[in-house]
């Protein structure tokens, strides 16, 4: 690039240069401007022209040798400026003294971007397409050219023909702003079509068959295209399967495309290839026999069907699996119904298959039995008693063969002896079981028998043994049947006895009876006299027993009269002949205890303080008591304690006039205490109280927890004698004495 300086500042600043106009304006990038100026010398030189405006500095855009004086150059203004605002300025060199002269900048000018090459996308069409479209591009007012450069534009777009295949090309530019820009190439091809597909041309099937798609009858050829026609139609590019319903030809079309000739999409399609589909008549089904119905296990023959003359049978099994011409057997061991089919071929097309349903019922299972067993002589029995299963039954007298009979028969007992007969049932579809074999038993009495054949009872005898035989289960009923096991039955009443005897293997029973006596009267007895009292005139009584038979007393004696010299009851039994007993008894009364107690100071000051005192039993009525009999109890209150030393012989009663007292605590044991508050005294073995006698008993009382002030008593009795053995009199055996707590 030249570079020049803005200004001169020599001896030439006198000669002036100065820009009178830029035309055109505004002016378009690419194109020329032209710069009118007038300089005031006349010398000759070298005059440049300089661009400025956005994102250009003093771009030369022009030069030219001229003379002196005023006028005129050209510059053009590059292609790649932007729209906007531009100057330009000159500068002058002189050719004869290298003088530089500038120019200040020229008016403001515009200047319009120049735009680009339209947007274009090449196209191709098949040869011989119809409705094809003017050509198009992105871009605005669009001029088309036949050639990449010169003139002869156009603003209609061209219609490319497409009779004769190859390439052409197409320019077009586009002007904005009045400014047109550089040509862009659209190369339009046309494309020759792809030969029509290879097929069979001819294709046949049987009606009702099912034909496969005709994409199978295409040798070569791709993108298929498929017609009813042979010259229109709209195509479909799924192969269409031919109908075998209807006998007759139908022709079908199939052309192949070339996708990738065509811009569109829509391909180059061939010429048509014809197909034809004829579809021959097939017969109709062959007649059968139907339904076959079997019992389960019977014997079965072929199947039956009958074919058109000339025509041939096709089996097919329950699987619908083909057998062949050979007529099947169909098996009845399992229940249940399937299906067999045959159809019938005739002129090579095989026709539709009619269905013989074969249905096996059940076979019904065996009765079920149970053998009869009865007994001798009891009602004739129905057969029918031994099943316990089953319908529509039919009886037979042997296990196969015969003609069953539909009542069952009835059995008479009186002979012993088995037989065997045998029973089926039948289905209600009509179909037999098996025959199940149904034994009848008709067993014996058993020999019943019993002993003894009578007996009696007594009191010594008070039950009789019963002994059965002739089975192995016994069963006694009477009137006093006590036990009966394993034959044996013990009896105790007088009265008829029966027992049944039973074969329990075989359930038959019979009866027998034996009688049983009964002597059970009860002797009388009575004792003379009836009652008594011992007195001391009187100390003895005699006691006398009436009746027939042996005596025992209770004091031990057999013989009918004993002597007595003891209050008490007394008793007798007396056993007859027969060994029942009676009893009686009397009452002999006598000796009468009482008693008291000696405890004259009866304060007990403190918790500690103890007393002694004496309790004294006697006999009144004048006669001695039983050995060892008498017992009495003393009970001291809530806060006192007693206590008793049995080889006390003497005590000092508190507050007694007498002391020391003498004391029997020899005579006398401890039989029973309570919190050592109750004591309960019985003589010793081989000690009484003689007649109007006395026994003394020393004893301690303690005052542990009583209150201060309290009162309370102290008491003791004889223990009541129910026998009378040592005391007839109860109603004087109990004393009491208050004592205090101060």
């Amino acid at each position: 690039m030249l570079v020049f300086p803005l200004l001169y500042t020599g001896t030439s600043q006198a000669q002036q240069l100065t820009i009178s106009s830029v035309t055109p304006n505004p002016v378009c990038a690419a194109s020329s401007i032209t710069v009118s100026y007038s300089y005031t010398t006349g010398d000759a030189g070298t005059l440049y022209l300089f661009l400025n405006g956005p994102n250009t500095s003093d771009m030369l855009i022009g030069a030219t040798s001229v003379n002196g004086g005023n006028g005129s150059m050209q510059g053009t203004i590059p292609a790649n400026r932007t729209t906007g605002t531009y100057t330009v300025r000159l500068i002058r060199q002189s050719a004869t003294t290298g003088v530089v002269v500038n120019s200040l900048n020229s008016n403001g000018f515009t200047v319009n971007a120049r735009p680009s090459a339209p947007g274009v996308s090449n196209v191709a069409y098949c040869q011989g397409a119809t409705g094809i479209q003017s050509l198009t591009a992105n871009g605005q007012n669009l001029t088309w050219y036949p050639n990449v450069s010169g003139g002869g534009g156009t603003t209609v777009a061209p219609t490319p023909p497409t009779s004769s295949t190859g390439t052409t090309d197409y320019y077009l530019s586009q002007t904005v702003n009045d400014c047109e820009g550089p040509r862009a190439n659209l190369q339009v091809t046309i494309n020759p079509p792809p030969v029509k597909p290879t097929v069979v041309a001819s294709l046949s099937y049987c009606q009702g068959v099912t034909a496969p798609s005709l994409a199978s009858a295409v040798n070569s050829g791709s993108n298929l295209k498929w017609y009813n026609s042979a010259l229109s139609g709209t195509g479909s590019t799924v192969a269409p399967t031919p109908s075998t319903s209807d006998v007759g030809s139908i022709m079908y079309y199939v052309s192949q495309t070339n996708f990738s000739n065509q811009t569109d999409g829509s391909g180059c399609e061939s010429e048509r290839a014809a197909i034809t589909v004829t579809t021959k008549a097939a017969p109709a089904a062959p007649s059968v026999t139907s339904p076959v119905i079997y019992c389960q296990d019977a014997v079965a023959g072929p199947l039956s069907a009958t074919a058109v003359a000339g025509g041939t049978l096709n089996w097919y099994g329950t699987s619908n699996n083909a057998l062949g011409s050979t007529t099947p057997t169909p098996p009845t061991t399992s229940p249940g119904t399937t299906y067999y089919s045959v159809s019938q071929t005739f002129g090579g097309c095989e026709g539709t298959k009619a269905t013989i349903p074969v249905t096996i019922n059940t076979r019904p299972v065996v009765p079920a039995t149970t053998p009869i067993s009865v007994c001798q002589n009891t009602t004739p029995v129905s057969l029918s008693t031994g099943v316990t299963s089953g319908t529509n039954l039919k009886w037979y007298t042997a296990s196969s063969g015969n003609i069953g009979e539909t009542v069952a028969p009835t059995v008479s007992t009186t002979a012993v002896g088995s037989a065997t007969f045998y029973v089926s049932q039948t289905s209600s579809d009509g179909c037999e079981s098996d025959r199940s074999a149904l034994g009848l038993t008709v067993n014996p009495l058993p020999l019943a028998s019993i002993l003894p054949t009578s007996g009696t009872v007594t009191c010594a005898s008070t039950s009789l043994t019963l002994t059965a035989s002739g089975g192995n289960g016994y069963t006694f009923s009477g009137p006093g049947v006590l036990s009966q096991q394993n034959g044996l039955a013990v009896v105790n009443a007088g009265g008829l006895y029966s027992v049944t005897v039973t074969n329990t293997t075989t359930g038959c029973s019979s009866v027998t009876t034996t009688t049983v006596y009964s002597d059970t009267a009860v002797p009388n007895v009575a004792i003379i006299p009836s009652s008594t009292v011992l007195t001391s005139a009187n100390p003895s009584v005699n006691l006398t027993a009436q009746g027939t038979g042996n005596f025992l007393w209770s004091t031990g004696s057999t013989f009918p009269v004993i002597s007595v010299s003891t209050s008490g009851i007394y008793s007798v039994s007396l056993t007859g002949s027969n060994g029942c007993t009676a009893s009686t008894s009397v009452t002999v009364t006598g000796s009468d205890l009482t008693i008291n107690l000696d405890l004259p100071q009866a304060n007990f000051a403190s918790s500690g303080s103890v007393g002694n005192f004496v309790v004294n039993i006697f006999e009144v009525a004048g006669q001695p008591t039983s050995s060892g009999k008498v017992t009495i109890t003393i009970t001291a209150p809530v806060g006192y304690t007693l206590a008793f030393t049995p080889s006390l012989t003497s005590t000092n009663v508190s507050g007694g006039e007498r002391n020391p007292v003498v004391v029997n605590n020899g005579q006398w044991a401890v039989s029973g205490t309570v919190s050592e508050r109750q004591l309960t005294l019985t003589m010793n073995s081989g000690m009484f109280i003689g007649g109007g006698g006395e026994s003394s008993i020393g004893f301690s009382l303690t005052r542990t927890s009583a209150n201060s002030g309290s009162t309370a008593s102290i008491t003791v009795n004889v223990k009541d004698d129910l026998t009378a053995g040592y005391d007839s009199n109860l109603s004087n055996n109990v004393y009491a004495r208050v004592i205090s707590g101060l």
